[in-house]
């Protein structure tokens, strides 16, 4: 995390112009490394998206507690919805 803030810095971009995105197979792969790295890029103004949520196992309860700025909810659950209401 703060090798990518320095480099903002050095580049003169801020943080909040960076918004990083991780997949949900990527975070169930080490939920406590994927955690900290997020939380520590968010502390420095980064932004975090969590992408094809609902293609594995997370629960809602362990999404409460990553700092996510966007959550993208996988395309088979709302891909009827227009459909199926």
């Amino acid at each position: 995390a703060g090798g990518v803030a320095a480099r903002l810095a050095r580049h003169g971009v801020p943080a909040g112009a960076l918004q990083l995105e991780i997949t949900e197979h990527v975070l169930l792969e080490d939920p406590q490394r994927a955690a900290d790295t997020l939380a520590g890029l968010t502390a420095h103004g980064v932004k975090m998206s969590l992408d094809d949520f609902g293609t594995g196992y997370s629960s809602l309860v362990h999404l409460r507690r990553l700092p996510v700025s966007e959550l993208k909810i996988d395309r088979s659950f709302v891909a009827r919805l227009a459909v199926d209401h």
